[in-house]
């Protein structure tokens, strides 16, 4: 592809529920500009979107991808995304890569919580949007029906560029209603045959046609004023201020076709590349200076250097960076500062991409394109590129918090160094995967957005070389007190010939308020224990602590005195006092009525209205307290707090519960008193794990 320069470029962002046909669209898109020679299908597995073996096997996307096409003149920049709510930090980076998101809605469904959802992230990021109404070729589908409730979900300012001829086995075409005029479609070509409006829709073409140029009036005020005093405005007027009005945000038209058929995705391009904004018309994100004070961007080829790694992935090649850059331009052998990783790079070719294909560009591109680059070490995805160390930093889109977790464990000893090279690929390619260690289960962590997310991140592992188990997390149980004992002797006495060992303490248990942790006072008086051996009271109360005597689990919210004791001038050492505080503390705590601590979750569970009754049924079966609700974006939202043991597999549930509609963020809240009926069978079950090590 030769070199393009900035207006001439389109970076678009297909977003929606999965299986609204995204991937289908950006088949038809390349087919009809002559990119592919056959119409790829995810069903055939022969799409160019979808290759990486999970998506292949699956026949569904798990990874955004990026394939440039060109189209009039124009170079379109496609970023096809994951459907699937687990991959929407993915997807949100593609947001915010492109200069409008494209949400596919589907006719026969409407609008679904995936769509809704994409919707919401755009109007969070500040995106252009463009509506597609998929799917126009199936039985039920109803172009009006879908737009009646887009309307009531997500306000008036959706406006029809496009109406159809016909649906379902009858979808013939539609209506352009800017220009007033129809196409028909046939053998799969994705060129329309222009025709006359047919008459049974000449009212309606009009009747939109008229609210378009009315909405497109109300966005700015001089053609509000023109419009009200001549009831019309020039065709240039028209084009522009709906190009202005779709940059703004202020009105999002709305297209439709049928992408397996590949029936009207010309006029989708034409009006990508006629009114869809370009770099230099969508908003920049935000960036700071090293003070925090905002910088405002331009989009010029002469700006310093800014730019966003949204994609990173293994190929062939080896690690490959997508990027957008915002300021400044994409040249050959740059050398740049990762304002994330804090560190200098430089990268020798500009690549242009096509899914897993990659072109070397000669000249680099200009500001506002996208490209790939190979072969970089520290950069991963969501770092922000600058020139200089003391260059501004753009700001990117929040991460969602991790909802599910389980542990990894190696499937053969030894291979350790494999596990943690494969796994390290894996992160640097998604930014909402984490990992960590319990300190309390020795669990070595994989946290994601769902069940779906971390297999198919295990998987990737195991392409790497990375063979793993996955595990269902331990929950981190805690042990405390409910009363207190005072004068619990301590008591370590051992005499084998020769000097003894020999320590008494007196300590009185008491339990504290909850969140305050473990407190040891030293209250002797009298010099019952010699000053030196306190800390070997202390030493050997504090390690009893850590394995509780209730279930081995760590004691916390306990005070424990140091009162009184005994020693020998000879036997005594720091060793004995250390075995008597330990032995005096675990007895102790026997007789203060020793019960189990667990972690409680604050969820936030999305859900349709329909499915709400269920969702709130099983919170209460799981021990939860529902504490709120709230309504958005047609959907409703449960606030309540569960403990985690009942929510570790809860991802799957609530996508069997809700058809994959429902989807929920969990963050660690509080401990509260496990209930007395399973308090036995938590201390069995970890008696019996700890027998089996």
């Amino acid at each position: 592809m030769k070199r393009i320069e900035t207006p001439f470029i389109r970076n678009i962002a297909f977003v929606g529920h999965g299986g609204t046909g995204k991937t289908s669209l950006g088949e038809a898109i390349l087919f009809t500009c002559g990119a592919t020679s056959r119409l790829g299908s995810v069903n055939e597995k022969t799409s160019a979107f979808d290759f990486e073996p999970e998506e292949i096997a699956r026949q569904t996307s798990y990874a955004s991808a990026v394939v440039s096409v060109e189209w009039n003149q124009h170079k379109i920049n496609l970023l096809d995304t994951p459907g699937d709510g687990v991959f929407q930090a993915d997807t949100r980076l593609c947001m915010a890569a492109a200069d409008l998101t494209l949400l596919l809605v589907s006719a026969v469904d409407q609008v679904e919580v995936g769509s809704a959802r994409a919707w919401a992230s755009a109007e969070e990021l500040g995106r252009p949007r463009m509506i597609y109404v998929a799917k126009m070729d199936k039985d039920r589908a109803n172009f009006d029906k879908t737009l009646a409730e887009m309307r009531s979900v997500w306000g008036p300012d959706i406006a029809p560029l496009q109406i159809p001829i016909g649906a379902g086995d009858d979808f013939k075409g539609v209506v352009d209603v800017l220009n007033m005029k129809a196409y028909t479609y046939s053998g799969g070509t994705g060129i329309g045959t222009l025709i006359d409006v047919p008459g049974d829709l000449e009212a309606a073409a009009a009747d939109a046609r008229e609210a378009l140029i009315e909405a497109i009036a109300t966005s700015d005020d001089d053609l509000m004023e023109k419009y009200l005093d001549t009831g019309e405005l020039s065709e240039s007027e028209v084009k522009n201020g709906l190009k202005a009005a779709i940059a703004a945000g202020s009105l999002v038209p709305v297209l439709c076709g049928c992408a397996t058929d590949n029936a009207a995705t010309d006029v989708l391009l034409n009006a990508i590349v006629d009114v869809a904004p370009s770099p230099l018309d969508a908003p920049l994100p935000k960036a700071l200076n090293a003070d925090e004070s905002e910088v405002v961007l331009k989009c010029d080829d002469n700006g310093a250097f800014a730019a966003l790694v949204f994609k990173t992935i293994y190929l062939e090649m080896g690690k490959v960076c997508f990027v957008r850059v915002f300021q400044g331009k994409g040249d050959t052998d740059l050398t740049f500062y990762n304002a994330t990783q804090e560190t200098k790079e430089r990268w020798g070719q500009v690549l242009l991409p096509f899914g897993k294909k990659l072109e070397s560009l000669s000249s680099g591109t200009p500001c506002g394109d996208i490209f790939a680059v190979a072969k970089l070490k520290e950069t991963r995805v969501g770092d922000v590129l600058c020139k200089d160390k003391m260059d501004f930093k753009v700001q990117t889109p929040p991460v969602p918090n991790a909802c599910i977790s389980f542990a990894l464990k190696a499937k053969n000893k030894g291979e350790e160094d494999k596990i943690a090279g494969a796994l390290s690929r894996v992160l640097e390619s998604d930014i909402s995967l984490t990992t960590s260690r319990d300190q309390q289960t020795k669990d070595h962590l994989i946290s994601g957005m769902g069940q779906t997310h971390i297999e198919v991140a295990v998987s990737k592992m195991r392409r790497f070389g990375g063979e793993v188990e996955l595990l269902p997390p331990r929950v981190a149980y805690r042990e405390c007190i409910r009363s207190a004992t005072k004068r619990v002797e301590g008591k370590h006495k051992k005499q084998s010939g020769g000097r003894g060992q020999y320590g008494v303490c007196i300590l009185n248990i008491e339990p504290q308020p909850r969140g305050t942790g473990f407190e040891f006072v030293n209250s002797i008086f009298g010099g019952s224990i010699p000053t030196q051996f306190v800390p070997a009271v202390e030493k050997g109360v504090r390690d009893a602590m850590v394995h509780g005597p209730l279930a081995g689990y760590p004691v916390v919210d306990v005070k424990i005195s140091c009162v009184d004791g005994k020693y020998h001038p000879v036997d005594s050492d720091g060793r004995s006092f250390e075995m008597a505080g330990r032995k005096g503390a675990r007895e102790g705590m026997l007789a203060c009525s020793p019960t189990l601590l667990e972690p409680i979750m604050t969820v936030a569970i999305t859900v349709p209205d329909e499915s709400m009754g269920d969702v709130m049924g099983d919170i209460n079966s799981r021990r939860g307290r529902i504490s709120g609700m709230a309504s958005k974006a047609g959907n409703q939202i449960i606030n309540a707090q569960v403990p985690q043991a009942e929510v570790l597999t809860y991802a799957p549930d609530l996508r069997s519960m809700t058809g994959g509609r429902g989807y929920f963020t969990m963050e660690f809240s509080h401990y509260e008193e496990v209930p007395g009926n399973l308090v036995d069978k938590i201390v069995a079950a970890s008696k019996a794990e700890s027998d089996s090590e």
